[in-house]
């Protein structure tokens, strides 16, 4: 059933976009044949893979005189391999751009400007608000978003109408109504967290929510506030949700996410891709999700952004920058939205017939939220999130104070600057 059912869900997606094509201008005949490498490592991904090659279809057929290479490469290799190739002369024509790395490639000068394929200023009301992300000093667009993850709070509606307890919008309400759906002889918790340093991605991004929604922010300015009274004030309820035993202790994340859809777990932090694993996990669970905003202070959650980009020494930057005006079309981005779950480059694309079907999704929309890294020092990302989660790990595990080893961690990191820069 599941398969038919995404089988059913791609013929809509690509009926709808083939109507759209009639919509678009027709190509001019007689022009030469072009051919331009679409770099992604979604090519990989089942169900991705499929909507993408969707929309590259539909392009195809609106402009036959351009061909699409579809280039697969591993998500871990994507950042190391793309710079490889622009720093080599063979870029492809159209890349996936990680937000870690957009930072790094627009200082490089690897990124064409996009302000002259595209009229931005008729659109730029209509952009999430972390199409900011790619605009440059000279406010120059350098990339558009593909994907805008924010992160809400999942939480299961069965198990909170069994307690007869409300949805918790404030830090207080939501320890209150932990500690009454945790029910260890049953094996039922409230909420998860990453606790081991080992998964060190997902724990970083796990504490850039609470960090986030305490109005904390790893950087400020250009300079690293790891270890200033907001992030330490976040640490700290970290710590207090750990020790509170709401949360089953010493499983990964994975582990958690499947007692989550098995209906043991009531409440998650995470992005609106989540419900489309749930369904395919456990479709009663689907039915019983709810959504709301993350109930910390700020109201601001950590999210996750993608990216599309043109490098500059692309062989065929016009025929990709048509492909990258056919990404913004209101109506592909309504239907991405609808066969993803999750939102584009443009905010607010979501039919009234799509959020009564998943009224779930309301919690992310428009919701406000700040990528998961210290702005500025993307490119040391991977040595600061290793400091950092080890530093967290050691204020839960041996009982560290949160001030005690942010502190450590603010030196430590800038020890790796000083060597590295």
């Amino acid at each position: 059933m599941k398969h038919k059912a995404t089988i059913i869900k791609y013929v809509v997606f690509m009926i709808v976009t083939l109507f759209v094509s009639s919509l678009l201008p027709i190509p001019i005949l007689g022009q030469a044949k072009t051919t331009i490498e679409f770099f992604h490592y979604q090519w990989l991904e089942p169900g991705k893979k499929d909507i993408l090659g969707t929309v590259v279809d539909m392009f195809e057929e609106q402009f036959p005189h351009i061909n699409v290479k579809r280039t697969p490469v591993p998500f871990t290799d994507a950042r190391d391999v793309l710079f490889t190739r622009i720093a080599g002369g063979t870029a492809p024509d159209v890349a996936v751009i990680t937000f870690e790395s957009l930072g790094k490639m627009m200082d490089s000068n690897y990124l064409e400007p996009l302000n002259q394929y595209i009229e931005f200023d008729l659109i730029k009301d209509k952009l999430v608000g972390s199409a900011e992300l790619a605009r440059g000093d000279d406010r120059i667009y350098y990339a558009i978003v593909q994907e805008n993850i924010p992160n809400a709070m999942f939480y299961n509606k069965r198990l909170f109408a069994e307690e007869g307890l409300d949805i918790p919008t404030t830090i207080d309400e939501f320890f209150d109504v932990s500690k009454k759906l945790t029910k260890p002889e049953l094996g039922q918790y409230a909420y998860f967290i990453v606790t081991n340093p080992a998964e060190t991605g997902r724990m970083f991004f796990d504490l850039s929510k609470w960090v986030y929604g305490f109005d904390g922010r790893w950087a400020r300015n250009g300079e690293l506030t790891v270890n200033e009274p907001n992030v330490v004030k976040a640490i700290e309820m970290y710590k207090q949700v750990y020790d509170s035993k709401t949360v089953p202790w010493g499983i990964d994340k994975s582990t958690a996410r499947t007692l989550f859809s098995q209906g043991k777990i009531a409440m998650c932090f995470d992005g609106s891709y989540f419900y489309e694993w749930v369904h395919a996990s456990n479709p009663e669970t689907a039915k019983e999700l709810g959504a709301a905003r993350i109930p910390l202070p700020s109201g601001t959650s950590a999210g996750e952004v993608l990216f599309l980009g043109i490098p500059r020494n692309a062989p065929n930057k016009a025929a990709a920058a048509e492909f990258i005006k056919l990404m913004l079309n209101p109506d592909i981005q309504a239907k991405y939205l609808e066969a993803t779950r999750v939102e584009g480059a443009m905010k607010g694309m979501a039919s009234e017939e799509f959020m009564k079907a998943y009224s779930w999704y309301q919690a992310f929309d428009g919701a406000p939220m700040i990528p998961s890294l210290a702005e500025g020092f993307e490119e040391f990302h991977p040595e600061i999130q290793q400091i950092v989660t080890n530093k967290v790990g050691e204020v839960l595990h041996r009982g560290k104070p949160a001030q005690t080893a942010m502190n450590e961690a603010q030196r430590e990191i800038e020890d790796v600057l000083s060597r590295k820069r």
